[in-house]
This record gives structure tokens, sequence and C-alpha cells, in this order.
């Protein structure tokens, strides 16, 4: 808290114009925050202390102003005026942001093929993609109307969505809302005096709403899966870069190779309408977080 003493060491007094001593003032700190008594023994004491909940000053924006207090000295020559502050309810505008990094491991190379033997790969094989887990802690602005059920109502129905926009950097459909840890202090009023939030995400580098797709493979008139015979009379007889013994695939191009596609449903009302896994969500309006220069407006 040194910050606080180097600007009160420059004030400590305060004399009129014909130098008489109109204030002294000293100050206290400890790990918490700081104390600022002023003695004043002439004009209105309320025209030298900063209102409850601002910031002491402009230099220093993050030490505010928690409590006052105002009292008339015994002689009723002056007043006695105490402030304190305190940077542990810093400003609204400060956002903590962490991440971690890890992995999963996916199975995406079934009915590719091996490079040597030249065959179908029909076995599980886990190939390890990254991930990455974001957290946004955001203090709330005081006596802003915040109250627990805005937070909940919002956490609660848009979790497990998707980012509709480029936010916090990660691009559309890439980050996904995994809950939130609120805590706040309230009045008697219901009304936050001090409110936090916790906001977590994860973080893949393609649409969430992508998922790995295997090949199809073919099927006769009964259901029975087919292969590749060296029986030349076989409905499918070996050829070409073909091994016995591999499954036979689908002719269609897309649906007999593997790759990532989208899941979704369609209405009977309305087949030409989708529902993708995770529906989308505009994150800075929905959850009131500010965002970052680069990201799409919330709301755009």
């Amino acid at each position: 808290m040194a910050f606080c003493v180097e600007e009160l060491d420059k004030a400590t007094s305060r004399f009129n114009d014909r130098g008489l001593l109109e204030a002294t003032r000293s100050f206290y700190m400890d790990s918490a925050g700081c104390t600022d008594g002023v003695t004043i023994t002439s004009g209105s004491p309320y025209s030298t202390i900063p209102d409850i909940w601002t910031a002491y000053s402009v230099t220093y924006p993050l030490l505010i102003v928690t409590n006052r207090s105002i009292t008339r000295d015994e002689e009723g020559l002056g007043w006695f005026v105490v402030c304190e502050y305190s940077t542990e309810l810093a400003s609204q505008t400060v956002m903590n942001v962490q991440m971690s990094f890890s992995a999963e491991a996916l199975d995406t190379t079934r009915y590719t093929k091996w490079m040597n033997a030249g065959t179908i790969v029909e076995i599980p094989i886990a190939t390890v993609y990254p991930l990455l887990e974001m957290t946004l802690s955001y203090k709330r602005e005081y006596g802003s109307g915040w109250t627990p059920d805005a937070d909940r109502l919002a956490i609660f129905n848009n979790t497990g969505k998707l980012n509709d926009r480029k936010f916090y950097g990660f691009e559309k459909e890439t980050l996904l809302f995994e809950g939130a840890e609120t805590d706040a202090d309230l009045n008697f009023q219901g009304v936050a005096i001090r409110a936090a939030a916790t906001y977590k995400f994860l973080y893949r580098a393609r649409s969430q709403n992508e998922a790995f797709r295997a090949a199809r493979q073919q099927l006769n008139a009964s259901g029975d899966p087919q292969w590749w015979s060296d029986d030349p009379t076989a409905p499918y007889p070996v050829s070409g870069t073909h091994k016995v013994g591999d499954p036979v695939l689908v002719s269609d191009p897309i649906a007999g190779k593997s790759d990532w596609d989208r899941p979704y449903w369609e209405t009977d009302t309305d087949p030409a309408s989708t529902m993708y896994r995770y529906e989308l969500a505009d994150f800075g309006a929905v959850l009131n977080i500010p965002t970052l220069p680069g990201d799409d407006e919330p709301g755009s």
C-alpha cells in the first residue's frame, strides 16, 4: 500500500491563505486496505472526502472508499473525518483470466488404412487432441442493481451452449460454456453490494458441434455386413487396392469415407430445419461479460 503514502505525504497538512492550519491528515495501512484520517478546523468536512464506493483518486482508481465517518471534536472547533479504503473491492472492469491446457484421446482412425499392410483399420486407436479450459473471474459493479436471479437464470439457460461469434479470441462454435460459480453479499433490499462470478469454458480447435464419423460399411439385403473376398463368385471379389477380409464400404463418396461431420436432428414439420448438439449463444450479451478488442461485439 506504499502508493497511498506517496500521495498523502504531499498533503499531510493544509493551511489557508492567512497561514492558519485548516486540516491535518494521518494515514494507516494493513494487509486488507487503508485508513485515512483528517482533522478539519474550518470549512465543510464533506468537501474534503470522496463519496463511498468511489475511487480514492484518478491516480489510484482501484483504491475504493468502503466506509467513512465524521465526528465533531469535543470543543466544537472542527471535525474529525475517517475514510476507509480497500483494493479488495476493486472495480468491475478487472477480469481475471486463467487457462489450463490438457488433451483428450479420440478414435479418429477407423476405416483408414495401415501404411505397410494396406488393409483397413478396424480397431479403435486413440489419437490425442489438445484441449483448453478457460475461467473468467469478474467483479460486478456496486449499486448496479445486480440481483442473484439475474445471473442464476443466465448461467442456467446458457450452460452447454457454444459461442455464436468470436469471443475472447476464440472462433465461433469452438468455446463451450460449462457453467459458473457466483458469490455475492446482499443488503436487506436484495441488491448486491459485492458480487463476483467465475465462468468456465472449454475450447476445442474445431466446432464443438462436429464429431468424428466413421465410414459406413456396405450391407446386403438381409442386413449383413459385406467383406472383400478371394472367391470370384462372391458378391465382392477382391480387386484393385482392396485386400481380402477388408470391409466393403459404401460407394457414396462422403458416407464411404471417415471424416468429421455434424450430427443433427430434423423436425417432422419442417425437414429443412436442423438442430445440432449444442445451441449457440452470444456470451458477452447473455452473461454480461465484457469482451476484448478484436472480438465480435455483443448483440451485433
